[in-house]
């Protein structure tokens, strides 16, 4: 009989996990492969399978290779058996050798190496991977190779392992908060616990409310949380909104009298004033301020609020007071009355004197006003002056009163007279004029003219017979009206108008004389006037009424104005009454017109 080798392994553990096998086994190790020549297995419990060919009796021949595990340590141990060939496995196996137990394990007839890999089941695993032969010239047929499983020497004697941690989970406070606890930690501290493996994130727990304020001042009752998200502000837990505990926003309120104050929305109610909206300013004051009469200093008024009229260097009357009638001082200035003569006096006394105001802060003195001015022939041509001296200077005969365009010097021609009249512009030297027999020979010319905005008169003879053209020039080709002043020409033959102009460009031409065929008569114009002149030039130069070829002024055909004309007067109520227009006025009523009457489409 053989004798039995044994052996004892000083085994040196690796702590690693599970290793190669899970860390719970409930029967045979699961995700090892199973070699299709592995024999000799039993089941976790080690209860021999009946099947299993290695328990046949061995055949004559084979001397089978045979292993016994003995475990004499207090864990169980899963071990994987491998037998091998020439580098080839021939066979492996897999037992949970239980604690002081051991196992049998027979492999092959022949192997060169026989490797067993140990884990010890508990807390934590222990892994052992131990070669326990090398080569198979040790072998002997038939030879059983005993081997004792031990652990580590310093994990020979371990505590069982600790017992699992207790569960927790999220306890809730009063106040809101969160902490994870066990569930007689949470009792302990008068928390409500949630249940086992709660978290705190996110929070779990019912939080508490209080008023929130809004910046518009409103209130709602909100969770801390909640009121930061909505730009609120907390105002603690359990506050309330009734009464309301926010800072109200604040802006501009208005009072009557025009001043500003900063208040809240009902506070400028309480006070009777115009609130201008939340976080509105006074500066610059946004209120409507109250508006009086304000005085210029050209004595016109204009209904403004007191700071607009003392930025407009007006003099403020008062709040509510009025422009009409005018209570502003009036500038006074030099009146020239038609007799030449100066008065100092108000802009409307002025005009009601039928004067010519000159301006405000002017003088009399030297005497501004134009004197009266006449007619002076010089050499039988009349000359427009101002005053007689100047006629005199000029050696002519003055006839005060009279105007060249009406006054007609005494004329040396035996035959008809042709008047001609050019009121200069502000290029004098520009105008010329010709007069032409038509049948081309010049009979008189005049210009280069000197003086700007002067009136010139020339009397031509001409033969009552032929016929004439007069032609006026402007070299520069923009007539003598009206870009640079109002300049004319009128043409009269024995104080007869036959033509006039001033708005051509380098010359116009008119035909003049009794030769040219043409006819005159009497034309009445707006007011009674009569002249004598052609149907053509009653029409188109003087809009008046024509009264006939041969027809006279003298004595005067047309008919004259009422003296005292009548209307209709509006009174108040309404009345209405027919009276003369100083007549309505005196009452202080409305005057329609001459002539009107009193229907109401008249009004």
């Amino acid at each position: 009989m053989l004798k039995p080798r044994t052996l004892l392994f000083a085994l040196v553990g690796v702590l690693a996990g599970c290793g190669w096998f899970p860390c719970e086994f409930g029967d045979l190790i699961p995700g090892f492969p199973v070699a299709p020549q592995t024999v000799g297995d039993v089941s976790p419990d080690n209860t021999p399978d009946p099947n299993d060919p290695a328990l046949d009796p061995p055949a004559a021949s084979a001397a089978p290779i045979r292993v016994r595990l003995s475990n004499p340590t207090t864990r169980d141990a899963d071990c994987r058996i491998t037998m091998e060939l020439i580098g080839q496995e021939v066979h492996f196996s897999l037992r949970r050798i239980l604690a002081s137990t051991d196992s049998l394990v027979i492999g092959p007839d022949q192997a060169d190496i026989v490797r067993i890999e140990v884990t010890f089941l508990g807390a934590p695993p222990i892994v052992l991977d131990v070669q326990i032969l090398r080569s198979g010239e040790d072998f002997e047929p038939g030879e059983i190779i005993d081997v004792v499983l031990a652990l580590p020497p310093d994990d020979s004697e371990q505590e069982p392992p600790p017992p699992p941690p207790p569960l927790t989970g999220a306890c809730c406070y009063p106040d809101g908060t969160c902490e994870t606890l066990t569930e007689a930690d949470c009792a302990g501290s008068d928390g409500d616990y949630q249940g086992d493996d709660t978290v705190c994130d996110p929070n779990p727990c019912q939080q508490p409310t209080g008023a929130c304020c809004y910046p518009d001042g409103t209130c709602e009752i909100l969770t801390e949380s909640d009121c930061a998200s909505s730009d609120g502000d907390y105002q603690g837990d359990d506050t309330v909104c009734d009464p309301n505990p926010c800072p109200q926003p604040t802006g501009a309120c208005c009072y009557p009298d025009g001043t500003c104050e900063i208040l809240t929305e009902s506070d400028c109610a309480g006070s009777d004033g115009d609130y201008q909206g939340d976080d509105t300013f006074c500066d610059p004051n946004p209120c409507q301020q109250p508006t009086g009469a304000c005085c210029y200093p050209d004595g016109v008024c204009e209904i403004l609020a007191e700071s607009e009229c003392a930025d407009s260097a007006g003099d403020y009357q008062g709040d509510d007071t009025f422009c009409d009638p005018n209570p502003c001082s009036q500038p006074t200035g030099a009146c020239c009355l038609p007799d030449g003569t100066c008065e100092t006096l108000t802009e409307s006394d002025c005009a009601e004197s039928d004067g010519d105001y000159q301006g405000d802060d002017t003088f009399c003195d030297p005497n501004p006003c134009p004197q009266p001015t006449g007619a002076c022939c010089v050499d039988q041509v009349c000359v427009a002056t101002n005053t007689q001296a100047e006629c005199d200077a000029l050696e002519g005969d003055w006839y005060e009163g009279e105007t060249c365009l009406e006054f007609l010097c005494q004329s040396p021609c035996e035959g008809d007279t042709l008047e001609i009249f050019i009121l200069s512009d502000e290029y004098p030297s520009e105008t010329t004029w010709e007069l032409y027999e038509q049948e081309g020979a010049l009979i008189a010319s005049g210009g280069p003219l000197a003086d700007v905005l002067t009136m010139y008169a020339w009397d031509v003879c001409l033969d009552p017979n032929l016929c004439y053209d007069f032609t006026i020039y402007d070299s520069y080709g923009d007539g003598i009206c009206c870009e640079y002043g109002d300049g004319y020409y009128e043409l009269y033959v024995n104080a007869i108008f036959v033509g006039s102009g001033g708005e051509f460009v380098y010359d116009e031409t008119t035909a003049v004389g009794n030769g040219c065929g043409q006819l005159t008569g009497a034309c009445c114009l707006e007011g009674g006037t009569c002249v004598i002149t052609t149907a053509e030039m009653c029409s188109s130069e003087y809009q008046g009424e024509y009264y006939g070829d041969g027809t006279t002024c003298d004595p005067n055909p047309c008919p004259q104005p009422d003296p005292d004309p009548e209307g209709a007067c509006w009174l108040d109520g309404p009345s209405c009454r027919v009276l003369t227009e100083a007549e309505c006025l005196a009452l202080e009523g409305h005057y329609s017109g001459d002539g009107s009457d009193c229907f109401i489409e008249d009004r």
